[in-house]
């Protein structure tokens, strides 16, 4: 190694010292640090590495469009990095049927969208095929067991990183019973992953993302029999979950805005990207120790301080310092070092903010005002809604006392409400009743009873709702991050030798680049 990436290596790790403990005597010190100099050494090796690639939903009706987007420029980003090692798995395999769906703009949604809206109740969606470069595998169950089995099994020595971009399901009775959603409504559950890995990963080095809601449960798989009482397993697994195990997170959006996408992939992927998905510079260097290259767990720390959220995110090694912590270890006091990557999160999350929020006090009064309008703006998002409401009634009769063949053709069964068939139901030998005439009445009807600016209102309100819930999980992110940190400097100092190999492993694991 040149000398230059040695002493930017050793800044690295050095500052981990720091952070463990600024009090460790001299010995300790450099007994950590050789011990940590050790794993750099094989951690830097030329290891080969492959990657696996999970996309979509149950069916076309959870199989958003960003879903699409995220898997396919997290593909490009790894093809640079990859080259012929990705394994890519999505919904139904490449068939040309339609697997995705995604909102249609009001400004732009056709006659047929706006009748489906007001005599259904439907949504201003459509669907399409999936467009992929390579013909992918079908991410059903048993695809991707398959998939991820013989990818674990034919290179047993090789580095095995598994990205997942879909949705998961809650098990209120047991969270580690968690599922991933895959397609044809099959699922995968956290248990079930961890025993599959038990069973496959004999000795590869096993990372993970996963984005989903409810995904903290995922982090449990690095704990044998996924009790973190038991000890890390044997083999290495680390990775990143983006909610914990019993909230919904961001992401898996209709829209094609990618501007607007604020999931965990969005942030963690960019920084390993070394732009925004946009093309727009980062808003900051990931690379926080300098030393020229990017892991994933500087990603991880970029999403921590960047992320405009409602996800609280976790790392591997985080999840074991939170099961870590003693009863008695809530109570005892604490000094933080200022050089602490998660102190440092917590003052960059705090600088938008006008008060001093990495104080307590502060940090509640700041709650408490954006609960207060989070409350006018649920009130005023109920009043739009009733507006728009009455309005849409109102087209429904409209079209049925002056276009009754038109009605009767476009009214649905039920079913699905929201994405649909919309061509007109007709008997043998009948034409669509939607003539020039009849669309042109209709448009001009949307037009007089301003349906679609108060639709547009109605999405405004939304948006600034769910920025005043993001800016009050900032706060709850902050007192997060100082409580890392507190963890961390504690850990330092109560846990037993056993523990701190184990949670040098997984910061080993997660320092790796992508």
């Amino acid at each position: 190694m040149p000398l230059s990436s040695f002493c930017l290596h050793f800044r690295n790790l050095t500052r981990h010292i720091i952070q463990l403990d600024v009090r460790m005597d001299l010995v300790r010190c450099l007994s950590l640090l050789f011990t940590l100099l050790g794993w750099l050494a094989v951690s830097n090796a030329a290891v080969a590495q492959q990657a696996v690639i999970v996309g979509g939903g149950g069916d076309v009706t959870s199989s958003e469009v960003s879903i699409e987007r995220n898997t396919r420029w997290i593909y490009h980003i790894l093809a640079e990095r990859y080259g012929d090692r990705i394994s890519l798995a999505y919904t139904d395999g490449g068939n040309a049927q339609h697997d995705v769906y995604l909102s249609t703009p009001a400004e732009v949604a056709t006659t047929e969208q706006w009748i489906h809206f007001a005599i259904n109740d439907g949504e201003l969606l459509e669907s399409k095929s999936s467009e992929f470069l390579i013909d992918p595998r079908p991410a059903h169950r048993e695809s991707v067991q398959a998939l991820l089995s013989n990818t674990l099994s034919q290179f047993p020595a090789e580095r095995v990183t598994l990205i997942y971009q879909g949705h998961g399901d809650l098990d209120e009775q047991d969270t580690n019973e968690n599922v991933l959603r895959l397609w044809n409504h099959s699922s995968w559950s956290a248990r079930e992953f961890s025993t599959f890995l038990d069973q496959y990963n004999q000795s590869s080095e096993f990372r993970f993302v996963f984005p989903q809601c409810y995904s903290g449960s995922f982090a449990n798989v690095i704990f044998k029999n996924m009790e973190p009482a038991n000890g890390l397993t044997e083999d290495t697994r680390c990775g990143f979950v983006s909610q914990l195990d019993f909230l919904t997170s961001e992401g898996c959006t209709p829209s094609v805005q990618e501007a607007s996408y604020r999931d965990y992939s969005t942030y963690f992927f960019e920084a390993l990207g070394g732009m925004q998905r946009t093309g727009e510079p980062l808003l900051e260097s990931p690379d926080y120790d300098e030393n020229g290259e990017v892991t994933m767990r500087e990603a991880h720390l970029y999403t921590l301080r960047n992320a405009l959220s409602l996800d609280f995110s976790r790392s591997t090694s985080e999840v074991y310092l939170e099961h870590w912590q003693d009863w008695f270890t809530r109570w005892l006091p604490s000094s933080i070092s200022k050089f602490n990557d998660y102190y440092q999160a917590a003052q960059r999350i705090a600088e938008p903010f006008s008060t001093p929020v990495l104080q307590s006090e502060a940090r509640s009064e700041a709650y408490a005002t954006l609960s207060y309008k989070i409350g006018v703006m649920e009130r005023a998002i109920g009043e739009q809604q009733d507006v728009l409401e009455e309005k849409k009634i109102e087209l429904a009769q409209w079209i049925e006392e002056n276009w009754p063949d038109i009605y009767s053709a476009y009214l649905s069964d039920g079913a699905s409400p929201g994405l649909v068939d919309m061509s007109p139901s007709l008997k043998s030998g009948e034409t669509d009743p939607l003539t020039r005439e009849a669309r042109t009445a209709i448009q001009k009807q949307l037009s007089l009873l301003n349906i679609i600016s108060a639709y547009l209102e109605l999405e405004q309100l939304i948006d600034a709702y769910l920025n005043l819930e993001r800016q009050q999980a900032q706060l709850s992110k902050i007192e997060q991050m100082l409580n890392i940190a507190r963890l961390q400097t504690l850990f330092s100092r109560f846990a037993t030798e056993s523990e701190k190999n184990e949670y040098r492993r997984l910061l080993a694991c997660e320092e790796l680049p992508l």
